[in-house]
């Protein structure tokens, strides 16, 4: 495949993909199939300049069927995300998918009440115990009990590395079950 990605366009190359992989992995028991993309500049960093998010990565959510919008799911133990911001108004306007916030337990219901009232799925999640940090099993199994059988990771450096270092604690394998990275000159 990788000979034929350098002539092939970005949504092209991303179909041929997801289509190799939809096809033939099935997802794990309790948790639904991980794909971590990201993309980076040829010296290793993940941003272009300015620190804006290099483009492939974000090609996916404008494919055409049979790949849906995807859900925005977001990772928020504390639930810094803002009830006004680009993902909420395009779901109020018709223009996306509703957003999903996972939090801790403990987050302020103050800022629950208010992403909620701005259409938010606000969906609480145990956090680990010793970094505060969302736990990725309870993460991966809520999103499974949910119905999510495929989830596509970006992020920046920590949730990234986040991913790439949990092991399972029921396999104690990688949680992770395809990665996409782009490399692109800045």
């Amino acid at each position: 495949m990788a000979s034929s990605a350098a002539t092939t366009d970005p949504e092209s190359f991303l179909k041929a993909v997801l289509n190799h992989v939809s096809g033939s992995i099935s997802p794990p028991e309790n948790r639904p199939f991980v794909t971590l993309t990201y993309a980076q500049s040829l010296d290793g960093k993940i941003a272009g300049k300015g620190g804006k998010q290099l483009i492939l990565t974000r090609r996916l959510p404008v494919l055409e069927e049979p790949y849906p919008q995807p859900i925005p799911i977001i990772l928020d133990s504390q639930l810094r995300f803002k009830p006004d911001c680009k993902l909420v108004k395009n779901f109020a306007s018709g223009n996306g998918r509703q957003p999903w916030v996972l939090c801790s337990e403990g987050a302020d219901s103050t800022k629950r009440e208010g992403l909620q009232n701005a259409g938010v799925n606000v969906v609480s999640v145990k956090s680990n115990d010793e970094t505060g940090k969302l736990d990725i099993d309870n993460v991966l199994s809520t999103l499974s009990k949910l119905g999510i059988k495929s989830l596509m990771v970006e992020g920046g450096q920590k949730v990234i590395s986040s991913f790439l270092s949990h092991k399972s604690a029921s396999t104690g394998g990688s949680v992770v079950d395809s990665i996409i990275v782009t490399v692109a000159p800045t």
